[in-house]
């Protein structure tokens, strides 16, 4: 099964494409699975008839996928605007994190996003989505977040946050640190006690974080 992502369908949807993106986006937010969502249920929330999604899409994966990836293109946007609004390099990791935080159920969304991407499950016991090929859209979103995280990374160079020059070694170490703290997050819901406090959890992704960039 072949997924397209399509780029007009991302920078500028149409109407009846923006409501069912909202439709799924409340639907994965509400903890259904994958795999229970039909194109009925998300048409049914959008407001629209069923043969209108097939209008704009091939299938539920389809409308899934490109729904992801309009939610996940918007929230980079906000995210790299509010990042770049501190000029210290530590508070800038830091709105990084407050994004994170307050994000934690986009998390989810996220990994739906991913593993359509790589062709696998999203939940058992989910077909098995044979091929996925993302359009253009999905790597001009890759080069964008390289171009950020390089700028990004940059600027704490500059500050002397850190001496590494490599941009591989750098981007890597940010997309860890960020992971490593979304994951310590995650693992603190419906936990019966605090493992760290968010202030701890923080200055102790940042400190190792910096110290493998030395």
């Amino acid at each position: 099964m072949k997924i397209e992502i399509k780029v007009e369908n991302i920078k500028n949807p149409p109407e009846k494409v923006r409501l069912m993106y909202e439709a799924v986006s409340q639907l994965l937010k509400g903890d259904r699975e994958l795999s229970s969502i039909k194109v009925q249920d998300i048409t049914q929330k959008a407001g629209i008839g069923k043969g209108t999604a097939y209008e704009y899409f091939s299938s539920k994966e389809e409308i899934i996928a490109n729904a992801l990836m309009f939610e996940y293109a918007n929230k980079i946007a906000l995210l790299v605007e509010s990042a770049f609004k501190e000029k210290d390099f530590k508070k800038r990791c830091y709105k990084i994190m407050d994004w994170l935080c307050d994000n934690k159920d986009y998390n989810m969304m996220f990994k739906h996003l991913f593993r359509m991407n790589a062709g696998l499950p999203s939940e058992p016991p989910m077909e098995k989505l044979e091929e996925c090929e993302p359009g253009n859209f999905g790597y001009e979103a890759y080069q964008y977040v390289c171009q950020i995280i390089d700028e990004f990374m940059e600027d704490g160079y500059a500050q002397g946050a850190f001496t590494e020059t490599d941009k591989r070694k750098r981007c890597l170490a940010i997309l860890t640190a960020m992971i490593q703290y979304a994951v310590l997050i995650t693992c603190q819901i419906g936990a019966h006690y605090e493992i760290m406090s968010d202030k701890e959890m923080r200055e102790a992704v940042y400190t190792n974080m910096i110290k493998s960039l030395n």
